[in-house]
């Protein structure tokens, strides 16, 4: 799997968790495409019907599963901390996926003090100031969505 192919499964797996949009997916490809003198044809078709055509049917990248870590960085980076619908979505994400997770990780530590509050003490008010200060506190300067989005250099 060449480099362009690994950036591609990242940015589709990113796609499938609702981090990036489809647009931002056929913006991306349409910046490598400018960037290669020879692109390969599963990029030209990820640029020309865009990801949910090109899972359906393209050879080349279809997202690679992504790690809690690695979903939880993306998700954090992905949502609004001023927006409150987004953090409803962010804690109804959290509370699933935490599930079976290792309780060594602080951020999980986090997300079952978060779903015990949501949940078991239907504290909704608790839960979102709890998952407003850990997404403000996680947010990188400049995350793995960006890093990936971010234009080729020609």
């Amino acid at each position: 799997m060449t480099s362009l192919e690994a950036q591609a499964d990242e940015l589709l797996a990113y796609w499938m968790l609702g981090c990036v949009s489809s647009a931002q997916v056929v913006e991306w490809a349409d910046q490598r495409l400018l960037a290669n003198a020879n692109p390969a044809l599963w990029l030209i078709d990820l640029s020309a019907s865009g990801p949910a055509e090109h899972a359906k049917h393209s050879e080349g990248p279809k997202g690679r599963e992504l790690s809690f870590t690695e979903s939880f960085r993306a998700k954090v980076e992905a949502t609004d901390a001023q927006n409150l619908s987004e953090i409803d979505a962010f804690i109804s994400w959290l509370t699933q996926e935490v599930l079976g997770e290792d309780l060594s990780d602080p951020n999980v530590k986090e997300a079952h003090h978060i779903d015990l509050l949501w949940d078991d003490c239907a504290d909704r008010n608790g839960a979102r100031s709890l998952a407003t200060d850990l997404v403000r506190a996680r947010k990188e300067k400049v995350g793995p969505i960006a890093r990936l989005l971010e234009q080729p250099k020609l």
